[in-house]
């Protein structure tokens, strides 16, 4: 009598072989995935803090508002100057460098101009004088007509 291994075809040299490389290339898959698998998880969770901050638009806030939202950014807002401004508030941003939307390390100064509030008109005190003295003395001033008669507007309430 025969025993079972007698009766089996004999076992083809290049089946092995196919065998052993689909394992090998299974066994690499599996490699490559799990390895970008934990470099992505170490990129995502591993890094210390944030390494670059999206910069705020803080045109239009008050001042105190825009540097509350700075602090919460981990950004320093330094005042970097104040300009009058026909429409702003005191104390309202105008401008800031770098602009909205930049990306920048934590820690990065945002410079910004603040509005010191309407500019005030100097009127020369013309009472007394004719017309054209008047008239001399405002244009020494650097005034225009349309400029005296919004300020006129705007004193009488």
């Amino acid at each position: 009598m025969n025993s079972l291994e007698d009766q089996a075809p004999p076992a083809d040299p290049g089946d092995r072989r196919r065998r052993g490389l689909r394992r090998a290339a299974i066994v690499a898959a599996a490699a490559f995935v799990v390895g970008y698998l934990l470099a992505a998880l170490a990129m995502w969770i591993g890094s210390p803090g944030r390494s670059v901050v999206t910069v705020p638009n803080f045109r239009e806030l008050p001042f105190s508002e825009a540097r509350d939202i700075a602090e919460r950014n981990d950004l320093v807002l330094e005042l970097a100057d104040s300009l009058p401004h026909t429409e702003m508030d005191r104390g309202q941003v105008l401008t800031q460098s770098p602009l909205p939307g930049q990306e920048v390390p934590p820690g990065t100064p945002v410079h910004v101009i603040v509005s010191s509030g309407r500019a005030r008109l100097s009127i020369p005190q013309v009472a007394g004088l004719s017309q054209e003295q008047a008239r001399v003395l405002i244009r020494r001033y650097g005034n225009d007509r349309q400029k005296l008669m919004e300020e006129a507007r705007n004193f009488r309430g």
